[in-house]
């Protein structure tokens, strides 16, 4: 599951979080893919489009995904590469198309004050 954390104090979070990361680290225990960001960097990160974007990932290629929420493929494009690039979605390649999928289920509720 890919978590994202709104938080108010980056500095405080990140210290708690490398914590975490190293006891997950010498227990085996793996965690869950979590991003932090501001309330601010979440409203710039996650724009309307891209959560519209994010509703709309129905096995259906980059192509039909701008024919259908109405925008230019060049900007699906870039934000489906903006996405892929937090670890939020992926890309698979079927016949000469490219498909983007959630990686993992995806849960925006947490707010860490």
């Amino acid at each position: 599951m890919v978590k994202i954390k709104i938080i108010t104090n980056i500095e405080k979070q990140m210290n708690k979080s490398w914590k975490e990361a190293e006891k997950a680290m010498k227990t085996g225990k793996t965690k869950d893919h979590t991003i932090y960001v501001t309330p601010e960097i979440f409203s710039k990160i996650f724009s309307p489009q891209k959560i519209k974007l994010l509703m709309n990932l129905k096995n259906q290629n980059i192509y039909q995904l701008a024919k259908t929420l109405n925008r230019k493929y060049e900007s699906v494009y870039r934000d489906i590469k903006f996405l892929e690039g937090l670890g939020v979605i992926n890309i698979k390649k079927q016949e000469s198309k490219s498909i983007p999928y959630l990686k993992e289920s995806l849960k925006i509720a947490e707010f860490a004050i």
